[in-house]
């Protein structure tokens, strides 16, 4: 049985959606775990409507405490051998179970990473986030290498694996970002992991009031992703050093443009230190030439380097991914 785990916080526009596509998916044996995170409007009733019709689906309320906790009830509440999360504000594909139970019944395959789509609320915009690891059957190490360049997202959710994975493995309360800093535990303990080149999920990108959808120029976003590819960095560090370096490029960029968008409502002693990590001889090597000739320039002109990181991450997301059509 596949236990699909949906965290559930005041989605009561798309909840709806995002349970049919459990329901009408065309792999028939699965539950929905719905943890209703303490919503302040309809989603809880939402919820207790749909279990009342389906008695796969099984809907625990609680107080409020976040994705991860709410993520983290769902594992302890799990009964099936496959566990594949969903956000309530996003959908599956109709044959997204069904593909997953397929993958997992070959022989040694542990987990299965496919492709999304990655939806507006526009109407008629969308694009095809597409991996460029070709399609295949990998070891662990090699998607952690992948994930940590990133040619892999950190996602959650297009990750779907056997529930054995997250024994003694819960998601870390309190933070954002959160499946950054996690990811690799179930990664790190699968056997094998294929990778599928069909988009099986839908992730609806632009939500007002989303947990990870917010403006750019957020500081709770850049010091979160910082905080968490710096997990991922220091857990390659101790346990595979020999694909460290990657992480590390990534590190470096993500502490970058967090000093450059914060610098000035950072705390004095807060910035001093950012500078002299970022500056550190932790990253005197083992970074691209790119990463290499941003740090030296930061080291003795950390304004003017902050000033061109800002406008070129401006002119970024202005002309970001949302503009392929239907």
């Amino acid at each position: 049985m596949i236990s699909v785990i949906m965290p559930v916080y005041n989605t009561e526009d798309y909840l709806s959606q995002a349970v049919n596509s459990v329901v009408e998916q065309t792999y028939g044996d699965w539950e929905l775990i719905a943890v209703d995170d303490g919503s302040t409007d309809g989603s809880g009733r939402i919820l207790d409507d749909w279990a009342a019709k389906e008695k796969r689906i099984r809907v625990f309320h609680t107080e409020n405490a976040g994705m991860s906790a709410a993520r983290n009830i769902g594992l302890e509440k799990m009964r099936g051998d496959i566990v594949q999360f969903i956000d309530s504000d996003d959908w599956l594909d109709p044959t997204a179970l069904q593909e997953v139970a397929a993958a997992l019944s070959k022989q040694g395959v542990d987990m299965v990473i496919y492709d999304v789509w990655c939806e507006g609320d526009d109407e008629g915009k969308r694009f095809c986030f597409q991996s460029p690891v070709p399609e295949g059957i990998y070891e662990p190490q090699d998607i952690l290498r992948f994930i940590a360049e990133p040619a892999i997202p950190s996602w959650v959710w297009n990750k779907p694996c056997r529930s054995c994975l997250y024994k003694g493995v819960r998601f870390p309360e309190g933070e954002k970002w959160e499946d950054t800093g996690m990811i690799f535990y179930p990664v790190d303990k699968a056997e094998k992991i294929e990778v599928l080149s069909k988009p099986l999920y839908h992730y609806r990108v632009l939500r007002l009031g989303s947990a990870t959808k917010e403006g750019k120029d957020d500081h709770s976003r850049h010091m979160w992703r910082f905080v968490q590819f710096r997990k991922q960095y220091e857990f390659l560090k101790e346990n595979y050093p020999a694909i460290a370096d990657g992480a590390k490029t990534v590190l470096l960029k993500k502490g970058l443009l967090y000093y450059a968008f914060f610098f000035k409502v950072l705390e004095a002693e807060e910035r001093r230190e950012l500078k002299r990590y970022l500056c550190s001889e932790e990253f005197s090597r083992g970074i691209n030439w790119k990463a290499r000739t941003a740090r030296s320039l930061f080291r003795f002109f950390p304004r003017t380097v902050s000033h061109m990181l800002r406008l070129r991450e401006a002119s970024r997301f202005s002309n970001d991914s949302m503009v392929a059509q239907r």
